[in-house]
C-alpha cells in the first residue's frame, strides 16, 4: 500500500510539473539538469532529452553563465542559511542562440538525500517592452511638460515686457486730470491703445491660469453671488465688440437665486462664452443669455448664438487647450485656450459645463452651478489713481531725493522717465545689474527700482548683492518683473524687496509705493 501511495503521489507530481504554465527546471547541486517540463521546452526551444544530463549553463548566454558558476542556486546558499530566491531578472538562451529576458525564482530541496534546485522561469520579453514603452512615454511627457513650462515662461516675459510700456503710457493718458477735455480723436487713440493691450493681458493671464490649474497651484474663492449681476457686467465688457461686429446680445433673466461661485472667475467664464458667441457669429447675428433655476439646488446659465456652429466630429476636442476648431477662420483672434480654461474654472467651482449645436445653426452652452443661500457683499471698488505734479525737490533746503532705475528695455526706461516727471525725485538710469551696483555704491540713493530680467547679472542676484552692501543694504528696492509665478514672488519676498510688481504693472499702485518711499 505504501508503494502504491508513493506511485500515486509521483504521478500527481509529474502531472503538475507537466501542466504548470511557467517553465520548470530541476538541477542537482552541480547544476546538472534533471527535469525540464514542457513549458520550459517551449520557452528554450529544446526537447527535454536534449538537455537532461547537461549543465544548466546551456540555457544561459556565455557572458551570463559564468556569473552563476554553472548552477542555479549555489550562490544563494551560505553556511548559516538556505534561502529561496523569490524572483530576479536574468537572461536566458534559446536553442537557436537568441537571448531573452527572464524572471527566475529558485528554491532548494532534498532529492534522494541530495541537495537539488528548482527553478521557475518566465519569459518577460513583453513585460520589458511594456516597461520600456512606459518609460519612453514618461520621458516624452516630462520633456513636453518642461518645454511647455519654458514656453509659458518665455512667452510671459516676451509679451509682458512691451505691454508694460503700452499699458503704462495708456494709463498715464487716462490719469491726466484734463483728459476729459481732450478731443474725440484723442479718446479714440487712447482706446486703440488700451483695447489691444488689455486683450494681450487677458491672453497671458488665461495661459498662466491653465498652467497653474494643471500644476495644482490655482485657488478659487467660492461664495454666494448674484448671477444676474455677473451677466450684466459681462455684457458690458463685450458690448463694444458686439456692436462693432453687428451682433445683438439679448437676455432672459428672470427671478434667479444666487449661486456659489468665484465672482471674478465666473465673470471670466461668461465673458469668454459671450466673446466666442460674438466672434464666431455672422453680421446681424445674435447671442442670447438665459438664467434658469433647475430645482434640486442647481441654477443654469445658458449662452447660445446664431454663429457657425461646431463640426459634430470635433465637439469632443472643444475643451482641449490650444485646440482651434475652425482653422479656416484665421482672421478670428485667439489661440484656442478660452474654452479649456472655462471648463477647468467651472469644474473648480463645483459646476458643470456642456455644449450642443443649435438646430438652426450656432451653439448652445450650459453652465450649471450650485444654488447659494445668500449673496456675499462685494468689496468696495479700488480708488482710481490720479497723477499729481511733483512738490519741491528740496523741502526745507534738503538734498533732492534720488531714485535709480535698473532696466535694459528702452521703452520701459522712457515710460519711467515720463512717470518721474510727475514725481518729486531725480531719476538715474542703469542698464545692467553691474552698473546699477556701481552707481548705488558711489552716491546716495533713496530708492532703487530693479528689473529682474537683466542681461548678465539678473535682478535677483543684483538684489542679493545690494542687501549685502554696506551702503545699499537699507535702501528700499521695488522689483519690476515679467516673472509672474508664485515661486518668483516667494523668492522676491525672501530677498527683502519693498514691493514686487508684475508687468504690466498697476500704475496708480506703483506710483503710490514710490511716493511712500520718497
Amino acid at each position: 500500500m505504501f508503494e502504491d501511495r508513493r506511485t500515486e503521489e509521483g504521478d500527481v507530481l509529474r502531472a503538475v510539473i507537466d501542466t504548470v504554465v511557467d517553465g520548470l527546471i530541476i538541477t542537482d547541486q552541480d547544476g546538472t539538469i534533471r527535469i525540464l517540463n514542457p513549458a520550459a521546452e517551449r520557452l528554450f526551444g529544446y526537447a527535454a532529452q536534449e538537455v537532461i544530463g547537461r549543465n544548466v549553463s546551456l540555457l544561459m548566454p556565455p557572458d551570463h553563465a559564468g556569473t552563476h558558476n554553472g548552477t542555479m542556486g549555489a550562490d544563494h546558499v551560505t553556511d548559516q542559511t538556505r534561502i529561496m530566491d523569490v524572483g530576479r531578472e536574468a537572461v536566458g538562451r534559446r536553442k537557436d542562440g537568441s537571448a531573452f529576458p527572464i524572471n527566475i525564482a529558485i528554491g532548494e530541496t532534498k532529492r534522494g538525500g541530495e541537495l537539488a534546485y528548482v527553478g521557475i522561469v518566465r519569459d518577460i520579453t513583453e513585460q520589458k517592452k511594456t516597461y520600456a514603452a512606459l518609460a519612453e512615454a514618461r520621458t516624452r511627457a516630462e520633456r513636453a511638460s518642461n518645454a511647455k513650462t519654458e514656453f509659458l515662461s518665455r512667452m510671459s516675459h516676451e509679451l509682458r515686457t512691451p505691454m508694460n510700456a503700452i499699458l503704462g503710457f495708456a494709463q498715464l493718458l487716462q490719469m491726466t486730470p484734463n483728459a476729459e477735455l481732450a478731443p474725440e480723436q484723442y479718446q479714440d487713440y487712447l482706446q486703440s491703445i488700451l483695447g489691444p493691450a488689455r486683450h494681450l493681458a487677458t491672453l497671458i493671464d488665461d495661459i498662466l491660469d491653465i498652467a497653474r490649474i494643471e500644476a495644482g497651484q490655482f485657488s478659487i474663492s467660492v461664495q454666494g453671488m448674484d448671477l444676474v449681476a455677473t451677466v450684466v457686467e459681462s455684457i458690458a465688457i463685450v458690448a463694444t465688440m458686439a456692436e462693432r461686429r453687428r451682433v445683438a446680445i439679448t437676455t432672459t433673466l428672470g427671478a434667479t437665486p444666487p449661486v456659489l461661485a468665484d465672482p471674478l472667475r465666473l465673470t471670466q467664464c461668461v465673458v469668454n462664452l459671450l466673446t466666442n458667441g460674438v466672434k464666431y457669429n455672422h453680421p446681424d447675428g445674435a447671442v442670447h443669455i438665459e438664467t434658469t433655476p433647475l430645482g434640486g439646488g442647481r441654477v443654469r446659465l445658458t449662452v447660445e448664438d446664431t454663429g457657425i456652429g461646431i463640426p459634430e466630429d470635433q465637439i469632443g476636442d472643444l475643451f482641449q487647450p490650444f485646440k482651434r476648431l475652425h482653422p479656416d477662420h484665421q482672421e478670428i483672434e485667439g489661440v484656442g485656450i478660452g474654452l479649456a480654461l472655462v471648463k477647468q474654472l467651472v469644474e473648480a467651482m463645483q459646476g458643470t459645463i456642456a455644449v450642443e449645436n443649435r438646430a438652426g445653426g450656432g451653439t448652445r452652452f450650459h453652465i450649471d452651478l450650485a444654488e447659494a443661500d445668500q449673496v456675499q457683499p462685494a468689496p468696495p471698488p479700488p480708488v482710481r489713481g490720479v497723477l499729481r505734479r511733483p512738490g519741491p525737490l528740496r523741502p526745507n533746503g534738503a538734498a533732492p531725493k534720488v531714485a535709480l532705475y535698473v532696466e535694459d528695455n528702452p521703452a520701459n526706461v522712457h515710460l519711467m522717465r515720463t512717470l518721474f516727471d510727475t514725481l518729486p525725485a531725480e531719476l538715474k538710469i542703469a542698464y545692467s545689474g553691474e552698473s546699477g551696483l556701481a552707481i548705488a555704491d558711489a552716491e546716495p540713493i533713496n530708492l532703487i527700482i530693479l528689473d529682474i530680467n537683466l542681461p548678465g547679472m539678473d535682478g535677483f542676484e543684483t538684489m542679493h548683492r545690494l542687501k549685502n552692501g554696506s551702503r545699499t543694504a537699507s535702501v528700499p528696492v521695488i522689483g519690476l518683473s515679467a516673472r509672474a509665478t508664485e515661486q518668483d514672488r516667494d523668492r522676491a519676498s525672501a530677498l527683502g524687496f519693498y514691493r514686487y510688481f508684475t508687468k504690466p504693472m498697476n500704475l496708480p499702485e506703483f506710483i503710490e509705493s514710490v511716493r511712500t518711499v520718497l
